[in-house]
Order: structure tokens, then sequence, then C-alpha cells
């Protein structure tokens, strides 16, 4: 049984917003800081310097900046394609692409992916799929994981609190991808 603890401002603590997350999903989840770390955590997990990896061009533009330069800066190339296109993405990918990053709904443009070409690009190149959800609401109304994503990451800060008196971030491994395969 879980035990919950709340601040003064009754503010849930992590270990009520995991309860709370897997119950929507049923899968294991990690509560970190904000989106932005939890993009940061769930990539750095299996990427260092020397690696690349895919990214739709049309992402939040926090996201884009984190993309560009943060991972430029520890020695790892985000490679930007339209969302649109997944044939532009598996042009990308090479021996050094450990994942394909796609946005459940891209913002700013709205472009939902053809997950199931995605799906298929990435098990084609033995990569998971890495989903930020943020805008499919935080698994409310849409689910990457059963449309084949591996990993979701999401803003916490637009759906727990919706009133952005809070920051936080989820990851959740949707237990799909084999991560004894080379490319991981």
């Amino acid at each position: 049984q879980s035990t919950f603890c709340f601040a003064s401002s009754n503010i849930a603590t992590a270990s009520a917003v995991h309860v709370q997350r897997s119950s929507i999903s049923a899968y294991s989840s990690l509560a970190v800081a904000s989106g932005q770390s939890a993009q940061m955590h769930a990539l750095l997990t299996f990427m260092s310097s020397g690696d690349n990896f895919v990214a739709s061009s049309e992402l939040y533009g926090g996201t884009y900046t984190q993309f560009k330069y943060s991972f430029a800066n520890l020695g790892i190339e985000a490679r930007f394609f339209n969302a649109a296109n997944p044939d532009e993405a598996a042009s990308l990918i090479d021996e050094n692409t450990k994942c394909i990053y796609l946005e459940t709904i891209s913002n700013p443009s709205s472009t939902v992916p053809d997950f199931e070409r995605y799906v298929e690009i990435a098990k084609t190149n033995q990569i998971p799929i890495v989903c930020d959800n943020t805008f499919g609401q935080g698994g409310w109304t849409c689910k990457p994981l059963a449309w084949g994503a591996d990993i979701v990451v999401e803003s916490a800060t637009k759906w727990i609190g919706g009133h952005g008196t809070s920051i936080g971030g989820i990851i959740v491994d949707g237990s799909s991808f084999d991560w004894r395969v080379k490319k991981a």
C-alpha cells in the first residue's frame, strides 16, 4: 500500500506522483525536477559522447535548444527531421544513432507523427522511440506506448498542477525495448 506525504501547500510528493502516473499507464515511472530534466535523464541513460539521435524539428522551443546546444556540448549530436516525413528520419540514422525522438503532438505545429512507420524504422535499426507526450495530456488522451513508443517523457508542470505553481517531469519506461541489443 502506498503512503502519501503532503507538504504544507498540499502538493503531492514524488512518491504520490509515481503512484498516480503508474495508475494511468500501468508502467514504471520516475518523477524528476522538470520536463527538460525528464528528457535529459531519459536520453543520457543510454547515450554518451560520440552518439547521435534523430529528433523531430517540430519541438517545443526549450527542447530544440536543449538538443541542439546542450547535447552538442556533451558531444551528442541531434539530427533534426520533418515530423511528417518518416523517411527523412530514416535517412539520418547511422551506426551511432541511439534513438528516434518524437512529440505525440508536435509543438507548435500540432503534427501527429505516423507512429506505425516510425516504429517500423526503429525496429529495423534496433533503436528505441522516445516520445514526449506533454501535449497528449500526460497519458489521458494520447497513449504513445500503445502505439509502439518505448519511453515516454512528459512535462508534468502542464498536467499535474495545471496552474504553473509547481514544476515537474515524468519518465515512463514501457518495458518494450530490448536494451541488450548492440545499438543501445
